[in-house]
């Protein structure tokens, strides 16, 4: 449970790293909190370090990542390359279809569709669909003063209301409750510049 008033952090993986780098099927770990426990002597390694180890936060997350990356398997490129093409913000409304970087890799589509499950955690097309929302809410919280029309179709949508259903499909509640909620937390270098409202 989250406690008001606390402090969390996360760390964020290349899209597409985290099958390999944490040696598992991310799709299984999806809506899942998980104990990190002995079987996992790499993860409680770096849960160990992160949490009580020297010196700063920024030196700590530094050695995990070494510590992670360094005995991960090797990453699965054609998954990379689809997840980065997805996740740009200038190819969202054209990425690459998955048929054509199958065809590209030499594989078939329903085993890289299978690939990419096993590395992200979602399938190609939620993924996207993801990435979309994702842009949409750091244009808005980026703007003093957002045009949601304009924030859709930057973000790939086809229109505002395209983009508000999406926010109610996934996370439940209107774009504007998201983004308000979104608000009252730092995000740094997500949004290319210091929060705003003082959060």
């Amino acid at each position: 449970d989250l406690v008001e008033g606390a402090v969390y952090g996360g760390v964020r993986l290349r899209p597409g790293a985290a099958g390999s780098i944490l040696s598992t099927d991310i799709a299984e770990l999806r809506n899942r909190v998980i104990q990190i426990d002995a079987s996992q002597p790499r993860l409680a390694a770096v849960a160990a370090g992160l949490l009580g180890g020297e010196g700063e936060l920024l030196i700590r997350l530094e050695a995990a990542a070494r510590a992670l990356t360094g005995s991960s398997a090797p990453l699965d490129e054609e998954v990379l390359r689809f997840a980065e093409a997805i996740s740009s913000a200038a190819a969202l409304p054209n990425a690459p279809a998955l048929a054509e970087l199958a065809e590209e890799a030499g594989v078939g589509v329903r085993q890289l569709r299978r690939r990419f499950l096993r590395q992200c955690g979602v399938a190609p097309k939620p993924f996207a669909r993801l990435r979309r929302l994702r842009e949409a809410c750091r244009t808005i919280l980026a703007s003093r003063a957002p045009n949601l029309s304009q924030a859709a179709v930057e973000a790939g949508f086809a229109d505002q209301a395209h983009m508000t259903n999406e926010f109610s499909r996934v996370f439940g509640e209107s774009a504007g409750l998201v983004i308000t909620y979104l608000a009252t937390i730092r995000h740094g270098d997500f949004l290319g510049h210091p929060p705003a409202r003082g959060a």
